[in-house]
């Protein structure tokens, strides 16, 4: 804390020691609801895993049920932001499928125009670099 200190000019103990508690108290929280939070996702985990190898399916539905419902009340979406979710993974999706069908039609053209290398690109992008007046060795380019 000493950098602190002597960055802003301060020249007083009790300020740094004080700055000092509040910054260990903060990681001391901030570990312990770190340290509650990997032990509830392990133990769930752990708890999965163990109906998945026992074939207790029953209990592992269960236990995926109530998962997603905790989830679901911890969200607590109101009925507007549900209607924002919905509409806004409708567009994502469409899109994504916009996005796919125009690949499978235009794929082609756009593979051979930008990532086809040729002598008349390399001339190119050679001549690109010179009127950048850049060592050439940088680049690979040999005269």
């Amino acid at each position: 804390m000493e950098w602190l200190c002597s960055t802003v000019g301060w020249n007083n103990t009790a300020t740094s020691e004080a700055i000092s508690t509040y910054i260990n108290l903060a990681s001391d929280s901030a570990s312990s609801w770190l340290s509650v939070a990997l032990n509830s996702a392990l133990f769930r985990t752990e708890q999965w895993i163990e109906y998945s190898l026992n074939g207790d399916y029953k209990a592992l539905q269960e236990l995926t049920v109530e998962r997603v419902n905790s989830t679901l009340h911890w969200l607590d979406f109101t009925p507007f932001q549900f209607k924002l979710l919905r509409e806004f993974s409708l567009i994502f999706a469409g899109n994504t499928i916009l996005v796919i069908i125009a690949w499978k039609v235009y794929g082609e053209r756009i593979r051979n125009k930008f990532m086809k290398t040729t002598e008349s690109n390399q001339d190119e992008l050679r001549n690109g670099f010179l009127d950048l007046k850049l060592p050439q060795e940088i680049f690979g380019f040999t005269k």
